[in-house]
């Protein structure tokens, strides 16, 4: 998987990126999976990650989560070097940032939906 490295122009002066990758390689012995990825994500944007088959995708969240550490290159959250962050350390709520999953649950009564 191989992504253009954002230009300088492309977030507005003064906004640092929520996500961030700075040559992110994931490596499995003589196989790349993810290829020197640079990514910058503005905040209170949407931003999807496509591609074919065996391109990469899983391996790319897997080494933003920490469920796989990259072979070289960076991951930062919010100005923070999260790259060799263990996956229960990330899940770890901050006070300024909403972390959990939400399940729901067919009719029957009870809570709609509850919060893990």
């Amino acid at each position: 998987m191989s992504i253009a490295a954002p230009q300088a122009g492309d977030r507005a002066p003064g906004t640092a990126a929520v996500l961030e990758t700075d040559a992110l390689r994931v490596q499995y012995g003589n196989v790349v999976a993810v290829n020197d990825v640079t990514f910058a994500v503005a905040p209170g944007t949407v931003t999807g990650l496509i591609g074919p088959n065996g391109a990469g995708k899983t391996t790319m969240i897997d080494a933003l989560t920490g469920y796989v550490r990259p072979t070289s290159g960076a991951v930062r959250f919010q100005g923070d070097t999260i790259t060799r962050a263990r996956p229960h350390r990330l899940a770890r709520p901050r006070s300024d940032v909403p972390v959990g999953r939400a399940v729901q649950r067919p009719h029957g009564g009870g809570e709609p939906h509850r919060r893990l």
